[in-house]
């Protein structure tokens, strides 16, 4: 399972998720990764029919429940997506003509993993995008499942999301503790308080580190997945403290400076831990001193 927050500020639609993945034995939760990419770019090329290319952008993707299940449907979306023709003169290029699409494949392989009786494995996800026809229609899909007495159904709904209003998909535990945590709404406590949840030893099904998407109608794709970047004490061995920033892209650590060969990995980083590492800088220069009086003591004695 996992936690995955939606968000909307002027316009703009938030992603953030944990990087855990585990699974169930009996009634004990097992962890088997801390590292697993849970929100994707999913390219949309609608070609004509002299296959020019007519529209070219990213929608975001962002999944939970079965891991691999999910990620697989993510990859099949990219291929199916990447790929669409229309008859220009007769074809209602329309975002939830897109969507339907992308869900009779989302119903295909959940029906696929029932029939294999490993129900464990369904997902649900987030779907977010720019309508090809109307820059200024923003969206927010979930596809899911419910599970009754009656069997299993699948869903596609289309979600309101109104200024600062969150949108959650994920383990239900997290969810209420988020909610019943919660103090302001702003996109920093959002982080802030999902990264509490990623330590919270009672909450095992969220955890690792933080990953985040923003869907931008003034970024050139829409869609692009962001690092984060989080902050820790660091000691030299000796006498100095200092701030080791840890610049994480998808939970592995990816340098915004690193370059090979004379190419650059171009990825943008959030802060939203400033205040953390302004913080990190003080209790550093403190504890620094600290050492350094205490080494000072000590070489007085011996000297002595």
């Amino acid at each position: 399972m996992t936690l995955c927050l939606a968000w909307k500020i002027d316009n703009d639609i938030y992603f953030a998720s944990d990087s855990r993945i585990t699974r169930r034995k009996d009634s004990d939760i097992i962890i088997t990764s801390d590292t697993a990419p849970k929100i994707f770019s999913i390219p949309i090329r609608i070609y004509g029919t002299d296959l020019n290319l007519s529209y070219d952008k990213d929608w975001g993707f962002c999944l939970t429940g079965g891991y691999i299940s999910g990620s697989g449907y993510a990859d099949t979306l990219s291929e199916v997506l990447s790929n669409l023709q229309i008859a220009d003169t007769i074809s209602i290029v329309d975002y939830k003509n897109i969507l339907n699409i992308a869900f009779n494949v989302y119903e295909q392989i959940c029906k696929q993993l029932v029939e294999t009786g490993n129900k464990e494995a369904l997902a649900k996800i987030l779907i977010s995008g720019i309508c090809p026809n109307d820059i200024n229609r923003e969206f927010l899909f979930e596809f899911g499942f419910e599970i009754s007495s009656d069997g299993i159904s699948y869903y596609s709904k289309e979600i309101d999301l109104n200024e600062h209003m969150m949108h959650f998909i994920g383990d239900d535990d997290a969810i209420n503790y988020f909610k019943e945590n919660l103090k302001r709404h702003l996109s920093n406590e959002y982080f802030r308080l999902l990264k509490k949840i990623c330590k919270n030893s009672d909450l095992k099904t969220v955890g690792g580190h933080l990953q985040a998407g923003i869907l931008k109608k003034t970024h050139p794709k829409y869609f692009s997945i962001y690092g984060i970047l989080e902050s820790e004490l660091e000691f030299n061995g000796e006498v100095y403290w200092s701030v080791k920033n840890n610049w994480f892209f998808r939970s592995i650590k990816l340098k915004p400076e690193l370059f090979e060969g004379n190419i650059h990995v171009r990825k943008t980083f959030l802060m939203p831990f400033e205040k953390e590492r302004l913080a990190l800088i003080e209790e550093a220069d403190r504890k620094s001193e600290l050492e350094l009086q205490e080494k000072i003591k000590k070489k007085k004695k011996n000297g002595a």
